[in-house]
């Protein structure tokens, strides 16, 4: 989540796309309200996404999801996270396979590809720098 967080806004909390997506975790208005039905927050608003907490709680809901749909595969649910999980599925689909090297040629997007290199490279990055816990090694 860490990465994806570092990837969508730099950490700042107030950033928001010409997409409309919005706060740490770059939700666009569609997927935000999806989650909140999922968390059952009745009296949510767009502008609650500006807040970190909220950012982080409808983050790790959307990631669990995806987790559940791409189990083990950190690459796919980085893909869906920027590309959408439908795409992501059809072009697993094309390529035949679950394995990274023979899926990530085939995602449809350019912008998805460099999205996966990137989140991918800051997730490794952390991986050597902090513990499970966010700690420095």
């Amino acid at each position: 989540m860490v990465s994806i967080a570092r990837q969508e806004s730099r950490f700042q909390p107030d950033a928001k796309s010409v997409a409309a997506a919005r706060g740490l975790m770059q939700f666009i208005p569609e997927t935000a309200s999806d989650i909140a039905r999922q968390l059952s927050l009745s009296d949510f608003t767009q502008d609650n996404l500006y807040n970190p907490d909220t950012a982080i709680l409808f983050g790790s809901q959307y990631l669990a999801n995806l987790f559940r749909q791409f189990p083990a595969q950190p690459q796919a649910v980085a893909a869906s996270y920027n590309g959408g999980p439908e795409n992501v599925a059809r072009w697993i689909g094309r390529s035949r396979s679950n394995e990274t090297d023979r899926y990530v040629p085939e995602l449809g997007f350019s912008q998805t590809k460099d999205y996966v290199f990137k989140v991918m490279t800051n997730f490794w990055n952390y991986q050597l720098l902090y513990d499970e816990k966010l700690e420095r090694k």
